[in-house]
């Protein structure tokens, strides 16, 4: 927000190393319903307005109250997420005694339609998105909505709900017709565009960015293995992918593992050994973020690191832990709660099979959670690796934060390029040997 460079380790101080300092952003920040639990205030402004032709219209500014279930734990730290429908409907009575009534709330939050840019069919959510749209007091006029990657433009509970979609690709214009008698909205629609990428560059922006992908592009063309065929991306299937099962393989490959399973953090580098093949690795779908294509680098089936890369762009280091066989089993019944199935990567040896007629908190069931071909043992303790961010509790996974005996290793997308480079020209084992689903 407020710009200025990175702290130096060693001294304490701002170091740009030679770059031209972040001036900061030239625009407002708005967190409704982020609190900062030592002092108890927004750790944004709640809300902000625009002002046109002397009408002002209020845009309230938040998040999902899940978030701290969705970044890392770090993150969150010393904040409290506040329930989002009661956030907006305690702010409407003090935005309204200074004269507005036209009011937008700007929410990291959205659902999925079937339909076309700017149509709303079969629309459906699994974080009751829409049932909380409808009761927003009904002075909001208008939600621009986020998170789910989606494009929509829908009417929920008298409101204009939109959503434009992913990565710069949809501009939704919004038109508001004001009425300068009541300082309301009185006629809304809106629209989504298709951005074309091919249009005139802004050097303002373009200068910068081409300084840096000059400077990235060795590194990013660097061929680091070769593959036999795609590997295509699917982050919400409800069996093994894989893709997932290799970037399993690698986290087990390259996990931090001590050779005296009593040591703990104070070990070195030295006293670890990686490719084990009696430790188990799981990563999670929303971590992988592109396909592998080696065909998109011309022949032979290369792969780059910039390939490697978009795959798993977030920089996750590598985290080992050990677990008992009933915490593993736990780990398994949290891909299911609710209404959300997130199917993790597990590491080549350990399988299992899940019933989707079963009740949550039972669909896996215990004897077919297997490693090496034996069952796993409620009591016996398990090398279990994954990614930071998993190992820290994301996406409602509660049960890696308990792992004991905890070792940093590398990067995810690092020990990718090893195990590739190890393995090329890397073709995918068949699938549904580790995850089986019945009904």
């Amino acid at each position: 927000k407020n710009g200025g460079c990175k702290i130096d380790d060693k001294t304490g101080q701002p170091d740009c190393e030679g770059r031209t300092p972040f001036a900061g952003a030239n625009f407002a920040f708005l967190a409704a319903n982020v609190i900062e639990e030592s002092t108890g205030k927004p750790l944004f402004p709640a809300w902000g307005f625009k002002e046109f032709e002397g009408i002002k219209v209020a845009f309230i500014g938040m998040t999902l109250r899940d978030t701290p279930s969705l970044v890392h734990s770090e993150s969150t730290r010393g904040l409290r997420f506040l329930d989002e429908v009661e956030t907006v409907n305690a702010l409407v009575p003090q935005i309204r005694v200074q004269g507005i009534e036209a009011i937008v709330v700007l929410w990291h939050q959205g659902g999925l339609q079937s339909g076309g840019f700017d149509e709303c069919v079969n629309f459906e959510s699994d974080n009751g998105f829409k049932e909380m749209v409808e009761r927003f007091d009904a002075a909001v006029d208008v939600v621009i909505s986020a998170h789910t990657h989606r494009y929509y433009v829908c009417h929920f509970g008298g409101k204009l709900v939109t959503s434009a979609n992913s990565f710069g690709t949809m501009l939704t214009e919004i038109d508001l017709k004001l009425d300068r008698a009541s300082r309301d909205v009185v006629g809304k629609s809106a629209r989504n565009h298709l951005v074309n990428p091919d249009g005139a560059k802004d050097q303002r922006l373009a200068a910068p960015i081409d300084t840096y992908a000059a400077l990235a592009k060795p590194l990013e063309n660097r061929i680091v293995a070769k593959a036999t065929r795609e590997l295509e991306l699917n982050p919400v299937a409800l069996f093994e992918t894989e893709l997932g099962n290799l970037v399993a393989d690698a986290h087990q490959s390259a996990g931090p593992i001590p050779k005296n399973r009593d040591n703990n953090l104070s070990l070195s580098v030295a006293h670890f050994v990686v490719d084990d093949p009696h430790a188990i690795a799981f990563n999670n779908p929303g971590s992988l973020r592109s396909p592998l294509i080696p065909a998109a680098n011309g022949s032979n089936g290369s792969i780059t690191y910039g390939d490697l890369f978009k795959i798993q762009p977030f920089q996750n280091n590598l985290i080992s832990m050990t677990l008992t066989g009933a915490q593993v089993k736990e780990v398994l019944e949290q891909q299911f709660t609710g209404d959300r199935v997130r199917i993790m990567g597990v590491s080549r040896g350990f399988s299992y099979t899940w019933d989707d007629s079963r009740p949550n908190g039972n669909k896996v069931i215990a004897d077919s959670i297997t490693l090496n071909g034996i069952v796993i043992k409620p009591d016996e303790r398990y090398r279990v690796i994954a990614n930071s961010f998993l190992a820290a509790g994301s996406e409602g996974f509660s049960v890696f934060p308990k792992g004991t005996d905890r070792i940093v290793g590398m990067l995810d997308v690092d020990a990718l390029v090893n195990y590739l480079s190890s393995v090329s020209p890397y073709t995918p084992p068949p699938i549904g040997k580790r995850i089986t689903r019945r009904n």
